[in-house]
């Protein structure tokens, strides 16, 4: 005759005791494990930027190579009136040159902004003065459905390059800071865009350790302190 046995009362008593140690290990190290909102909305906001910039400059009507002039190949090719005696068409809008909304530094600004998801307006003609990590620079701005405020370069990339700042959480947590300068968890970050479609990050920025960074958990004081 075959006898079953089940658990006696000790034995559950000491199960259940174990289970409840773990669980006492275990829940500090759960709650501190939490997601780097900041990081995590750097990566996103760098996605972003890599496919619209690659959409763009990939877009022959919008930024059509100009073998005549080759310094103006890529997003420095503002206009190709010269071409083809139209503006650059997108959705209907005309970008670039002499357009009433959208004029040569501009282009740049409304033609990305086109292709985010807005809240409002794209405000790149409401053209304003920003003060930020390196200094005072001429930009343009709106506001995306995530919460991400972005300013943006109103440039016609003569210098070759033009820098992208956003703020990954907008006012949500009352405080906006690039790294340094007091700082404690910075929200805003520099992407660099080249007018030849590449886009980078400070080299020694905060941003470039995000990026490459498989841990969304660690915190920002974690990366100060590994560089010490």
């Amino acid at each position: 005759m075959n006898i079953k046995h089940g658990f006696t009362l000790p034995e559950i008593l000491i199960t259940l005791t174990i289970v409840g140690i773990v669980a006492a290990i275990a829940m500090p190290a759960l709650k501190g494990a939490k997601p780097n909102q900041e990081m995590i909305m750097l990566k996103k906001a760098y996605y972003l930027v890599s496919r619209t910039v690659g959409e763009l400059i990939n877009d022959e009507e919008l930024y059509p190579d100009n073998e005549d002039h080759p310094e103006l190949d890529g997003f420095a090719n503002v206009s190709i009136q010269e071409q083809t005696g139209t503006e650059a068409t997108y959705r209907n809008v005309s970008y670039g040159g002499n357009s009433p909304l959208y004029p040569s530094r501009l282009k740049f600004c409304g033609l990305f902004a086109a292709r985010m998801n807005l809240v409002g307006s794209d405000r790149c003609s409401n053209i304003t003065t920003f003060v930020g990590q390196n200094g005072r620079s001429v930009t343009g701005h709106f506001t995306t459905v995530d919460g991400m405020e972005w300013v943006m370069p109103i440039t016609i990339f003569d210098t070759g390059m033009g820098i992208i700042q956003v703020d990954v959480n907008g006012n949500r947590k009352g405080f906006n800071c690039f790294e340094g300068n007091g700082c404690k968890e910075p929200d805003r970050f520099l992407i660099q865009v080249y007018k030849d479609g590449q886009i980078a990050v400070p080299p020694n920025g905060i941003e470039r350790q995000y990026l490459s960074s498989q841990d969304n958990t660690r915190k920002y004081s974690e990366f100060i302190n590994g560089r010490r």
